[in-house]
């Protein structure tokens, strides 16, 4: 018997000629799983990586069979204490190796094999860490599924936001889709928000990414963005066709990661829209006067009553709290 080549290559097909012999051996084996084996076969260093793997994995079940005085001494009888029963012991040794690698590999990356779902409720936030080291912070009511293969690392965002921090993999790339826009990324940091009337916006915090078109969308060449770097912001409106790039504040855009909304100089119209994304109780303006009143400050997340209290206390608005978890906004001047 050969003895099994210690090395990053030899390894390498070794690791999948355990993935193989262990796929053979499952019931729902096909005959188009055979055609593909066949295939991988044609290389002589997985042939032979197969072989030496099925020899000692045929040598292990006798063993198995046997009796354990059998066990213990057969090996030396025929093979010699100080010989080949060594080469033998380090090439069993190999196939264990190489097949609880691939055991593992199953359990371990079984996100290569159905999508996992990360989802938030309103209000929530949550942080997921991925098995390549990339992670996902997912933003209040927010839902999306990664799937992980040996070619990409595909996320799909149904709705809502989430940042992702993305560890470089040239060879596996990072792609989110997100309605009409597919993100892809090698190592950086960029958030995704779908927001509720269809608009899609990226921003980038490290980082290049590029935008396209989801496979068959239909698109001409599909790419929408070439080149998104940091601190760009890009916002998609399917229902225009058409997007605008421009530089941002993200700082204030992504404050809501330390549990704070950040707002400068920002129309109320923009802020109520906002904070009514993280409460139960929603605010509702009554009257277009108060729409584009400017208001700056930090507010916490989960204190909608002190927010409630200071728009009062510094613009004319009037509040007008009801029993039904609603907040109605009037000008101070209006008329009941």
């Amino acid at each position: 018997m050969k003895n099994i080549q210690n090395n990053s290559a030899g390894n390498k097909h070794h690791l999948k000629a355990a993935e193989w012999l262990l796929a053979r051996k499952d019931a729902a084996w096909s005959e188009a799983d055979e055609i593909t084996f066949l295939a991988w076969c044609g290389d002589d260093n997985n042939f032979s990586a197969y072989q030496e793997l099925l020899e000692t994995w045929d040598t292990l079940g006798e063993l198995a069979d046997a009796e354990p005085e059998a066990l213990v001494l057969s090996p030396r009888k025929n093979m010699g204490f100080t010989g080949e029963y060594k080469k033998w012991l380090a090439s069993a040794a190999a196939v264990a190796a190489a097949i609880l690698l691939a055991v593992a590999s199953q359990f371990l990356l079984h996100d290569d094999v159905r999508p996992i779902t990360l989802q938030t409720t309103v209000g929530q936030q949550k942080t997921h860490h991925l098995q390549d080291g990339s992670t996902i912070v997912l933003n209040t009511n927010t839902k999306l599924e990664f799937l992980y293969d040996e070619q990409v690392r595909s996320i799909t965002l149904d709705k809502g936001e989430a940042l992702f921090i993305v560890v470089k993999n040239p060879e596996r790339p990072f792609v989110v889709t997100a309605g009409m826009t597919a993100t892809q990324a090698v190592g950086t940091q960029f958030s995704i928000y779908r927001k509720p009337d269809g608009d899609i916006r990226i921003a980038v915090v490290e980082g290049v990414v590029k935008v396209t078109e989801p496979e068959g969308n239909g698109g001409d060449n599909g790419l929408l963005v070439p080149r998104l770097i940091k601190d760009e912001l890009l916002t998609v409106k399917p229902h225009l066709a058409s997007y605008e790039k421009e530089t941002a504040n993200l700082s204030n855009l992504l404050s809501w990661r330390t549990g704070v909304l950040d707002f400068h100089e920002t129309p109320l119209e923009r802020v109520i829209s906002e904070v009514n994304r993280y409460g139960l109780k929603k605010i509702i303006i009554m009257d277009d006067r108060i729409k584009s009143l400017k208001i700056s400050g930090v507010f916490k997340i989960d204190d909608l009553d002190t927010f409630i209290y200071t728009i009062e206390n510094i613009l004319p608005v009037k509040v007008i709290e009801t029993e039904h978890n609603e907040v109605f906004l009037r000008h101070k001047n209006a008329i009941d």
